[in-house]
């Protein structure tokens, strides 16, 4: 994904292409083509998708985690989000992405675990997010029950995937259900509980 490339010190340039003409590859060192993604290779179900891509690139993993770098702007942005919402970036903050990209891979008691942080951890908010359609019902769900809570901020449907990556690097904890955003999470080194 472009997004997750941004900012990242080893990435002089993004080209995006179907395949790599002949004229792109005679003004590069070298290209890596994961046209089969490792989700297509056959030794998915035996090697670590990590040691397949490095393999491919010719290099060893010096860590097995992801990197993701948040930008000033980014944390500029943030700062502003949270201060139209009467949140300082001192404030306890739980991020909750309420959505995985899949409907069958998406928690559904979302309602029920915001009560239990507003009755339980009064000093913690709520920060919603989230894009995927099948998402809307929770929403709708806790801000009826919720309505007008200085304890409820809602970014659902309102941020890029930096944004949203950005505004949850300033949670203290996650809870998140089971989807390719648990990884931009573990880059970012945030206690996360995937479900």
């Amino acid at each position: 994904d472009r997004e997750g490339l941004m900012n990242v010190p080893y990435v002089d340039e993004i080209l995006v292409t179907d395949r790599p003409t002949v004229a792109q590859a005679d003004s590069f060192d070298a290209i890596l083509d994961f046209y089969e993604s490792v989700e297509n290779n056959r030794d998915q179900k035996i090697y670590d998708p990590i040691d397949i891509c490095c393999e491919w690139a010719g290099v060893s993993p010096t860590d097995r985690l992801p990197n993701w770098y948040v930008t000033d702007q980014e944390k500029d942005w943030v700062n502003g989000w949270l201060a139209q919402h009467g949140t300082t970036s001192s404030d306890k903050l739980v991020g909750l992405p309420l959505t995985a990209s899949s409907p069958h891979r998406t928690w559904i008691h979302w309602a029920e675990l915001v009560e239990y942080i507003l009755a339980h951890a009064p000093e913690w908010k709520v920060v919603l997010l989230g894009n995927m359609q099948h998402g809307v019902t929770f929403l709708d769900e806790i801000l009826r029950k919720f309505p007008g809570s200085p304890r409820v901020l809602n970014a659902f449907g309102q941020t890029t995937l930096r944004q949203a990556a950005a505004l949850l690097n300033q949670c203290r904890v996650i809870v998140s259900p089971d989807t390719g955003f648990v990884h931009v999470l573990a880059a970012l080194k945030k206690p996360t509980v995937a479900i």
